[in-house]
């Protein structure tokens, strides 16, 4: 059988944005996100703002040419940085400096400064004028303050007299001791295709240099980067144990069981991101005393097929540098998703020739300390112990909370957690960044924060020219988060170049909408009794709650629409169907079904359609199809082999379970009901289908050999599902790891010996453990 692109149009490979043309920079000088156009019907003007500060357009520059006017050209010969010099220039010779031009006379702002970003009264009420346009001076009149005037003060001037106050982002603080150590992938083959996921691992090193302490705080990382062409991203969690050496660095089929343990903030890196850039007054514990002995990188791979590489593979040996400090800083972080789409149903998907086409999800803040649904926890109970009637307060009584500490991150208010004085009941939340993400054709995000007790609307740093290349992490101002608040998040695409549908998927020229809050907090002390530093951590963020408003939905936006209003241009009540939240314990995960008009509806098409409280993970290795020869559509699910379709002249190629299910779908062979019965139930379901089970109780699945094969393409369906989703915003780090499960299958006549059936289901248990993050003793 032969499987087919989804979309019908051709890439080389991505296209990446100039260095010198990134619309984050904007947020990167005082005020450069503020400053006025100086025509208002110039068709270059955004919003009557002028983004392209650097370029002798308002509207910026393009691939291939910048354009950079001359504070654009001083803007790159200092590093792409605020600095003195830069501040005390005139680049545009209109005898104003750029500081006084963009509110900053006195030099003092610091870019990045978390709950606070260095603005000073006087920035935060100043109006800028343009400091690369010799026409665009500040009104007349204008007096340069002195520098000792008190609007002039930043956050950063007050830390000088508060240690626990942040001065930057991602960097030491004076006197600290400072330590780093670097990973990088042995020589690996990028596969030929489009899209490759591929997991590595490593084991931390010792800090003996600094008496080898149990926990150090990461500050913040570097991507060694060594196909710019191909890496597309990578994400980063922790395992509670060392790895063998001899997979050190080498490509995965599958991660270890303990490599799910979430590293906090954004410990990740796409084009413009920085790895871990928390405040200077927070850190990311690593380290056995936390519970993270060694990592696991789970890497996005991409354009592996581009035709510039005449049949050659790329060899790629990326890596990451770490910087941390012994010292333990005061404060950490946690990141919360609002949205979080990296896979939804069919129906799900951007319709073709839409220049706005929307995602959005309304996001009601809620405390983690509570208890799950009962539902939940019978779901759970059914997949994990065998107990579909569990619940928190069956689990407790039965003394669960004394010995399987995921019960008690379920259970917490049954497992005395979070009393009303408990420091883990957090009813504010302060939020220091937020962080969007999508892939080639989102163009625009947006977050904005309503208050429960207020009608005010609150933008949250939306970005209304957003691109792939330049995924920077954006500061927020003294933001407090309340349980019962409201966050609307949406994602804006242009799919006007394409003829086809665009999924929301994995694969590189599929989409994504996932955007993160990230939170600071008090570094929690660790209790007997209590919970692990990580869910220590963990606990005190947010989520948010699963109801009807919680759904997802979609539709387009007309030129004028702002999306920040789009509770009351395309309001959840006036949609005909949506989409539920809410896999597991993911926050904002579509659960691959579709309410409409108030009902639940479940497609009975779907590949695990007709298994209850499953869904589909699409890019996990479905089978191999021989292309070709005499042993042309043979498939490994019916005994081929690779040696038998390759002697028979034939190619031995892969495919996922995304690409079995539209071949379901689409292909008149599926269209014979016993047909189409028996390759979702003996080929496909039990290898595609997570979650809930078969029949007999069990799901039919098997874990591979850890190590990759050489020169298979098992990658490109294999990987990190948790990491792929959550990692690239840091979001689902808490949800563990699925891996490349590739399976043994073939039921004889529909009967399964007892022996076989509990095989199967410990398998079953292995993975599900993989995608909720808990792991109950099989006791309970």
């Amino acid at each position: 059988m032969r499987f087919q692109p989804r979309i019908a149009v051709a890439f080389l490979f991505l296209g990446r944005i100039s260095v010198e043309a990134y619309p984050s920079f904007g947020s990167k000088v005082p005020n450069g996100e503020k400053v006025p156009c100086l025509d208002e019907d110039d068709p270059s003007c955004i919003g009557g703002y002028c983004r392209g500060l650097g370029h002798g357009s308002c509207a910026g520059g393009v691939p291939g040419n910048p354009n950079l006017n001359p504070f654009g050209l001083d803007w790159k010969a200092n590093g792409y940085e605020w600095t003195t010099d830069l501040c005390t220039a005139d680049s545009d010779g209109d005898g104003f400096t750029n500081g006084e031009e963009l509110g900053d006379p006195c030099c003092t702002w610091v870019a990045g400064v978390f709950g606070g970003s260095g603005d000073s009264e006087y920035l935060l009420n100043f109006i800028p004028s343009h400091p690369g346009d010799p026409n665009h001076i500040p009104p007349a009149g204008y007096q340069r303050p002195t520098c000792d005037d008190s609007d002039l003060a930043t956050p950063a001037d007050a830390a000088d007299e508060d240690e626990d106050s942040p001065t930057g982002i991602a960097a030491f603080n004076p006197g600290e001791r400072q330590g780093s150590f670097e990973f990088r992938i042995k020589d690996y083959p990028i596969p030929r295709e489009t899209t490759t996921y591929v997991d590595f691992v490593f084991n931390i090193p010792d800090f003996d240099d600094f008496g080898n302490p149990d926990v150090v705080h990461a500050v913040f990382g570097d991507a060694l980067v060594s196909q710019p062409k191909h890496l597309h991203h990578f994400v980063i969690q922790g395992c509670s144990s060392r790895v063998p050496e001899e997979i050190e660095g080498r490509p995965l089929d599958s991660v270890p069981d303990h490599c799910n343990v979430p590293i906090g903030g954004f410990f990740g890196w796409a084009p413009g991101a920085t790895i871990g850039g928390v405040p200077t007054n927070a850190g990311v514990a690593i380290g056995k005393g936390f519970g993270v002995q060694a990592i696991s990188i789970n890497v996005h791979y991409t354009d592996g097929d581009a035709d510039y590489l005449e049949g050659k593979q790329a060899i790629a040996t990326d890596g990451i540098r770490v910087h941390y400090t012994p010292d333990l800083r005061p404060n950490t972080v946690t990141t919360s998703p609002i949205i979080n789409v990296g896979f939804g149903p069919k129906e799900m998907h951007i319709e073709p020739s839409k220049k706005r086409a929307f995602m959005t999800r309304t996001c009601t803040i809620e405390s983690k300390c509570q208890d799950l649904a009962d539902e939940k926890m019978n779901l759970l109970g059914s997949m994990m112990a065998g107990d579909p009637e569990l619940t928190c307060a069956s689990g407790a009584s039965k003394m669960y909370c004394g010995f399987s500490e995921p019960f008690k991150m379920a259970c917490p208010m049954s497992c005395g957690l979070c009393g009303k004085d408990s420091p883990r009941n957090v009813e504010e939340y302060k939020a220091i960044s937020t962080f969007y993400h999508g892939h080639v054709i989102a163009r625009e995000m947006y977050m904005t924060l309503i208050p429960k007790d207020s009608n005010e609307k609150i933008d949250l740093k939306s970005r209304t020219i957003w691109g792939y290349d330049d995924q920077s992490g954006y500061d927020l101002d003294n933001v407090i988060l309340r349980p019962g608040d409201k966050i609307q998040t949406t994602c804006v695409y242009d799919s006007s170049e394409r003829n086809s549908i665009t999924r929301f998927d994995l694969a590189t020229y599929d989409e994504m909408c996932l955007n993160t809050i990230t939170t600071l907090m008090p570094l929690p002390e660790v209790e007997e009794g209590g919970l692990s530093m990580a869910n220590e951590i963990d606990i005190r963020g947010f989520r948010c709650a699963t109801s009807e408003a919680g759904d997802i939905w979609l539709g387009h936006l007309s030129p004028e629409e702002d999306p920040r209003d789009i509770m009351n241009l395309h309001p959840l009540k006036d949609q005909e169907c949506s989409f539920p939240t809410g896999i597991f314990t993911f926050s904002g995960v579509p659960t691959q079904e579709m309410r409409c008009n108030g009902s639940i509806v479940k497609s009975d098409e779907g590949l695990c359609s007709d298994i209850d409280g499953s869904f589909l993970m699409p890019v996990i290795n479905a089978g191999y199809s021989c292309q070709g020869g005499s042993f042309n559509t043979k498939d490994s699910n019916d005994g081929t082999t690779e040696e038998q379709c390759v002697s028979a002249g034939g190619v031995w190629t892969v495919y996922n379970c995304g690409e079995a299910e539209e071949f379901l779908l689409n292909s008149p062979i599926a269209n014979d009901p016993e047909m189409r019965h028996f390759l979702k139930e003996y080929w496909w379901q039990p290898k595609c289908c997570i979650g809930d089970t078969q029949e007999d109780g069990s799901a039919d699945t098997e874990a591979d050999d850890m190590l990759s094969s050489q020169g298979k393409d098992s990658t490109k369906s294999g990987g990190n599902i948790g990491a792929i989703v959550g990692g690239v915003i840091g979001g689902l780090a808490m949800a563990a790891i699925i891996v490349a499960l590739v399976v043994k299958k073939m039921r004889q006549s529909g009967h399964v010996s007892d022996s076989v059936k509990s095989g199967k289901r410990n398998a079953s248990i292995a993975a599900t453990r993989r995608v909720t993050g808990y792991d109950f003793d099989t006791t309970i």
